[in-house]
């Protein structure tokens, strides 16, 4: 029974544990986004508002990204490979 218990108690902590990877991962790529944004002399004009990710499975994360590209805003998908220390994104449906 306290075997049981046990197990129960750890699934909270298991959840909890990859959201809280989760939100860093968002963090992370939009600070990478923000710096490319600088990097490309893009600052005046494109903002990137928000990461929303969703852990899909493995190293496979989606979810959208909010910007504001001179003046307007709009959301696009996007897709993060992580392996735990770099990662990768891709916005499949974003032209700038």
């Amino acid at each position: 029974m306290k075997k049981f218990v046990l197990a129960l108690m750890l699934v909270p902590m298991l959840f909890s544990c990859q959201r809280l990877q989760t939100e860093s991962l968002e963090d992370d790529v939009k600070d990478l986004m923000e710096e490319t944004v600088i990097k490309e002399g893009l600052s005046g004009s494109f903002e990137v508002i928000d990461v929303e990710l969703v852990h899909i499975e493995g190293n496979q994360y989606t979810g959208e990204v909010e910007v504001r590209i001179d003046g307007i805003t709009s959301t696009h998908e996007i897709n993060v490979v992580c392996d735990g220390e770099t990662f990768v994104y891709e916005i499949p449906d974003f032209l700038y």
